[in-house]
């Protein structure tokens, strides 16, 4: 009876692992020459052309690159000179605030004065009326 084939074992040495992996690198580098006499390994003109459409060189990026770094300083000295903006605008609605407040203040206390005057004058007048009837 033979035994299952999960228990054959097939005794392999350093130097047969060694022989295939020399022909395995014979193999392709022969597969390369091949592509290369028969012109394969070059990209045909309009894929090279639609590849050079789809990606920028290099030095167009580093254009980009600085491009979009003076942008950037551009924007962050806006950004600086609003916040210089905003920051005045706070001091001086601060400062309207505080006004605002004095200024109501001082119309609370002029209608307190007005509303005792009124009343005096209304006193005063009921007397008057009261000593021209009599």
């Amino acid at each position: 009876m033979m035994p299952p084939l999960a228990e054959v074992t097939i005794p392999v040495t350093g130097e047969q692992v060694a022989v295939w992996l020399a022909c395995l690198f014979f193999l392709v580098a022969g597969m390369n020459q091949v592509r290369r006499l028969m012109g394969r390994d070059k990209l045909d003109q309009p894929l090279r052309v639609a590849l050079e459409k789809e990606f920028t060189p290099i030095g167009a990026h580093t254009a980009l690159k600085v491009e979009l770094d003076r942008r950037m300083e551009k924007a962050k000295e806006s950004r600086e000179k609003m916040h210089g903006t905003l920051t005045s605008h706070e001091a001086r609605l601060s400062a309207i605030e505080v006004t605002n407040t004095h200024q109501n203040q001082l119309l609370q206390d002029l209608k307190r004065s007005i509303d005792g005057t009124n009343t005096r004058l209304d006193l005063v007048l009921t007397t008057l009326k009261k000593q021209n009837h009599e």
